[in-house]
């Protein structure tokens, strides 16, 4: 023991690499072990650092923001004696032990360890025995990691649980179902594929009190992730036992649980999900404002003379007389100034909302309608696309692994052929309109009825049913009107999906 050291200013450093329920017991244990050390040295600790539940491996990637704070104060010369546990609590990393070496050497920094022998830094046997501890503790820490991963993919390839918290749709072996969220998440992948909205649904949940795993409410971000986990999909649909699909970085396999969701209703979701990505900045909470935000496009054309087709978005003006009118407007440029339209071509809300309303329940009043919506040949085009996709995707793994042990010169050509392909096909898939969609339609009134006091949200999900696209032509309504707005339908073209 260092008698030497009496007096002396002294930080903590306190680090555990493994804390899942974040209670922070470890470092809390270190605290009281290298307090009683630094009493023991008589040092006066002036500041501990702590950076809990981050591995000092050779392998993380993660930030370690005390340990970066206790070098520039030990640099600074506020502290001049480092304690922790053990010497690997501050680095198994041989390039950071070097740092240290740095600190002793050019700024007299002392260490000393609870567990761990402690040597002086500034003596060529103290650096000598340093380096040997941490080349120890960064192989065995290797070798640990390698084991871990190994084990982790082993479980994979037998389709095991790989633990942690109650899966939803699960019990907490992973594996037992709980058929009640079961039935939530066969309905959420039923109408995305139908093409219904995330925020409607979304809605319709948290409306009726269905809660998550942890008894919270659904946002965006844990509904998206959970309904399409693969975790649910059929890993084969000729399995008598319908086993689902485990996931692993190393491939997909056979789990031991129960799947419930058939590949085609899988695909079809997330081809629809792929098709009405966008930012989720439209305020779930309150709901939309504008009914056809992001569904019109300008039928303008950009400064090349080439046609604009970008997205109109809901955005007011201010009037003159202070009032604010409603519309929809081509957004010229984005965020980052980027030329993403002609920012020309304007259209008032009020009476563009009404005009496309009344043509989709016109067409409602057409006795065609059941055939619109339920084309009787796409339950076959969806098989075809479902299995031509999965071919593609095997192909390219195939490609991939094949190009690791022997790489080929045109790789890239024959991966972005590939990518193409798959491209096309999610595309080709995300036209179809397969699966029940009578749940977003009013099964006790006529849909004139319902349209009037429906939400914005529900609204969108029907007119995308029946609506590809709606261009949204330039010019002024001049003397035209139409159900007393001054609006010129001719400007508008309605893109129908059959």
């Amino acid at each position: 023991m260092r008698t030497d050291l009496k007096g002396q200013p002294a930080g903590i450093y306190l680090r555990i690499s493994d804390d899942k329920e974040g209670r922070e017991l470890g470092v809390a244990r270190q605290e009281e072990d290298d307090r009683r050390l630094a009493d023991q040295l008589g040092v006066n600790v002036v500041d501990v650092y702590k950076d809990n539940d981050i591995s000092a491996s050779t392998r993380t990637k993660k930030k370690r923001p005390d340990y970066r704070r206790l070098l520039r104060d030990a640099e600074a010369g506020r502290i001049k004696v480092i304690i922790a546990y053990t010497s690997a609590r501050i680095t198994r990393r041989p390039r950071e032990n070097e740092d240290l070496i740095d600190l002793a050497e050019h700024h007299g920094t002392v260490f000393q360890y609870v567990a761990s022998p402690a040597f002086d830094l500034n003596t060529a046997n103290g650096r000598m025995v340093a380096r040997i501890l941490v080349a120890s503790d960064a192989g065995m820490a290797e070798t640990t990691a390698e084991l871990i991963t190994r084990k982790k993919q082993q479980r994979a390839e037998n389709g095991q649980f790989h633990g942690g918290g109650r899966p939803y749709g699960y019990e907490k072996d992973g594996k037992t179902p709980r058929l009640c969220e079961i039935k939530v998440v066969m309905e959420a992948v039923r109408r995305l594929g139908a093409g219904e909205s995330q925020a409607s649904v979304i809605r319709s949940f948290n409306d009726r009190g269905t809660k998550t795993a942890d008894g919270g409410l659904w946002a965006v971000g844990n509904f998206k992730r959970t309904v399409t986990k693969l975790r649910y999909v059929i890993f084969d649909d000729d399995d008598p036992e319908r086993r689902g699909t485990r996931e692993h970085s190393s491939g997909l396999y056979r789990a031991e649980w129960e799947g419930f969701v058939t590949r085609t209703a899988h695909a079809l979701m997330m081809s629809q999900l792929e098709k009405s990505a966008q930012p989720w900045a439209h305020g779930l909470a309150t709901g939309r404002k504008y009914l056809l935000s992001g569904l019109c496009v300008c039928g303008g054309f950009l400064a090349s003379g080439e046609p604009c087709m970008a997205s109109m978005y809901g955005q007011a003006r201010k009037r003159e007389n202070g009032t604010r009118q409603p519309r929809y407007r081509c957004k010229g440029r984005d965020n980052f100034a980027r030329e993403v339209g002609c920012g020309k071509v304007f259209r008032d809300a009020e009476a563009l909302d009404a005009f496309i309303s009344e043509a989709v329940l016109a067409r409602f009043d057409s006795p065609d309608i059941a055939r619109v919506l339920t084309p009787k040949d796409d339950a076959a085009k969806v098989d075809e696309l479902v299995k031509k996709l999965a071919g593609f995707n095997l192909r390219r793994q195939q490609l991939a692994a094949e190009h690791a042990l022997k790489p080929y010169d045109d790789y890239d050509i024959m991966r972005a052929t590939i990518m193409s392909a798959i491209g096309e096909t999610e595309k080709e898939l995300s036209k179809l309109h397969v699966g029940n969609v009578k749940h977003l339609l009013p099964a006790d009134q006529p849909m004139r009825v319902a349209w009037e006091n429906a939400s914005v949200a529900w609204k969108r999900d029907i007119i995308k049913l029946l609506i590809e696209r709606i261009i949204v032509h330039p010019g002024s309504p001049g003397g035209k009107t139409w159900n007393g707005y001054r609006f010129d339908p001719s400007k508008i073209e309605v893109i129908w999906r059959a």
